[in-house]
């Protein structure tokens, strides 16, 4: 998994990092450096790879591609399907997020595919800031959801995608077919309409020059209207998916649709082990309509006579920067949903979760949520640890 972010960099530092110590103190500036070696104990090296972008493609209207290329000589090495740490400097802060690589192993161009979340500084300034020759840092990449080891090239496989879980199946599909033209391939990819499903072009074209790669398109929204919103059930999905237990199984979806899908499976043969699964948001139950305003947070320590303490917030904020305004405590390291220091279960409401983040489909089934990119949507209770 990812290097943890408070690790600091400790006895003599070797030449590259002292190069990359060099570049970062002409581009970042001294008090960024001092913020990132300084109290945060965040190490230069954990700053990442600087990379620089050569290209920006919008996807839609709340969706951007964006091309990079890693500076001072450093090469880029992964597996199709896998996800890396994005840090961006805003006004003299480091913002870290992790995205899915959708650009194959096998290409010579390196992309990520960012879609604007609410309130997120990182998505909002790839979505609206960013330029060509602006230059951020990428850390190692990570992650399980890759091809199998065994003659990857040689299956048939099932793809299940939603929104911009996209990402990182669109880096697993080049890479087959790049391998594999005549390779056995069935995606399917739920959005909510057809105006906002990321790379229907590409796709669309890709069917009709592969002859055995398909696509089911399923739109939760008739005509793309709120009111005409529909369910869509796992059984249903899987009906979709032809000979599922012949097939290579990947699924890139919330934890509401993993859940569902993966019940179905099991009733068709498959085993959960044999699927292999992207979990991209947490346990809320909330859709990105949610009203989203200040709500009032409860926050309940352990203990029979423990008094709940209530707070109302004051804007639109998640619940961990509620707890520190509050002067509530709860552990923390890298506030992006990587490192899970910050779960809490969710003792009564609803809260809308920023994706991506590492929280598991056990935890969400449990009522954990990652207080740093959890939004209440109503008045919520939190139990803290």
């Amino acid at each position: 998994m990812i290097r943890e972010i408070s690790k600091a960099i400790t006895g003599p530092l070797t030449k590259a990092i002292k190069q990359r110590i060099d570049w970062l103190q002409g581009v970042v500036g001294e008090e960024t450096l001092l913020q990132l070696a300084g109290d945060e104990k965040v190490s230069v090296k954990d700053a990442g790879f600087p990379a620089r972008i050569t290209k920006i493609r919008h996807e839609n209207g709340q969706c951007v591609t964006v091309s990079f290329e890693l500076m001072e000589g450093y090469r880029f090495r992964f597996k199709s399907g896998q996800f890396v740490r994005v840090v961006v400097e805003l006004g003299g802060g480091l913002y870290r997020r992790c995205y899915s690589l959708s650009s194959s192993a096998e290409s010579d161009i390196h992309t990520l595919t960012i879609k604007q979340h609410f309130q997120g500084r990182v998505s909002s300034y790839f979505n609206g800031r960013a330029k060509v020759g602006d230059l951020f840092y990428i850390d190692e990449p990570a992650g399980e959801f890759v091809l199998p080891k065994a003659k990857p090239y040689e299956q048939r496989y099932g793809f299940m995608a939603a929104g911009s879980g996209i990402s990182p199946v669109w880096s697993l599909i080049q890479d087959v077919l790049g391998k594999a033209p005549e390779a056995d391939i069935h995606l399917v990819y739920i959005n909510q309409s057809s105006g906002n499903t990321i790379f229907k072009k590409k796709l669309d074209s890709l069917v009709k020059r592969s002859p055995n790669f398909t696509v089911d398109y399923v739109l939760t929204r008739k005509n793309g209207r709120k009111r005409d919103r529909r369910h869509v059930s796992g059984h249903a999905l899987v009906k979709k998916m032809p000979t599922p237990i012949e097939r290579e199984l990947y699924i890139c979806c919330p934890s509401g649709i993993v859940s569902s899908v993966l019940e179905a499976y099991s009733e068709a043969g498959v085993s959960d082990r044999d699927v292999r699964v992207e979990l991209y948001t947490g346990s809320s139950s909330v859709t990105d309509d949610a009203d989203l305003k200040p709500r009032v947070v409860s926050f309940v320590r352990p203990g029979l006579f423990s008094r709940p303490r209530h707070i109302r917030q004051r804007k639109v904020e998640t619940i961990l920067e509620t707890a520190r305004h509050a002067g509530v405590v709860i552990d923390q390291m890298c506030t992006v949903g990587t490192c899970q220091t910050c779960k809490v279960r969710l003792a009564s409401g609803t809260v809308l979760m920023d994706e991506p983040n590492t929280l598991t489909l056990q935890d969400a089934e449990k009522g954990y949520i990652l207080a740093c990119v959890a939004y209440p949507c109503e008045t919520v209770v939190v139990k803290l640890p």
